[in-house]
């Protein structure tokens, strides 16, 4: 198990956490490793939900407060696009780490593989291109550690019927105080 840090250690590290859109938290502590802090009532979001989400690299996310749901999904492309549950999104950067969702022109629908319900002390991996959607109903944390990096486009899937919340940025959405009281409460309280 992956060691909790203290508030110093996380501090002398000299990055800024940063709002996630769907959100959370996150704090790079080193390479390919963050700090995700989950479910605490403080933490802006966007209005329309893009929780389900895939990535271009493989992880291991190790639960070190609370716990985490995650479920895994397969998107499947319907015989006809109005069977077509969501739109597929891809990230384009907007500045730093901020991005907007730009829309792919494909549709489809999802079929769900696995509910993962991961508590304090254990881990879930995922696959590069896998999709999956964590959330939780309580104040949690993770360490994630990143594995290797695959070519492609990461994906996003937004309901059919929605837009994604464009206008959130994460560069202005809370405030570097508010973000390490979040990060202190959840760990330490």
């Amino acid at each position: 198990m992956i060691e909790k840090p203290t508030i110093d250690e996380l501090r002398d590290i000299g990055n800024v956490p940063r709002v996630h859109g769907n959100g959370f938290l996150q704090l790079d502590i080193g390479p390919g490793t963050r700090l995700h802090i989950w479910g605490h009532p403080s933490l802006p979001r966007q209005i329309v939900d893009t929780g389900i989400h895939d990535h271009l690299f493989e992880f291991v996310s190790q639960v070190l407060v609370g716990r985490v749901v995650n479920r895994v999904m397969e998107l499947v492309y319907p015989l006809s696009p109005v069977d077509a549950t969501y739109k597929v999104y891809t990230p384009e950067t907007r500045d730093g780490e901020d991005t907007v969702l730009v829309d792919s022109g494909k549709r489809g629908t999802i079929a769900e593989r696995r509910i993962q319900v991961v508590a304090a002390g254990q881990a879930y991996n995922m696959r590069p291109y896998a999709f999956h959607e964590t959330f939780t109903d309580r104040p949690s944390a993770t360490i994630m550690s990143k594995g290797k990096r695959f070519a492609g486009v990461a994906r996003v899937l937004v309901p059919m019927g929605s837009e994604p919340d464009n206008r959130f940025n994460r560069n202005t959405a809370m405030s570097e105080a508010s973000m390490w009281t979040i990060i202190e409460d959840v760990l330490w309280h």
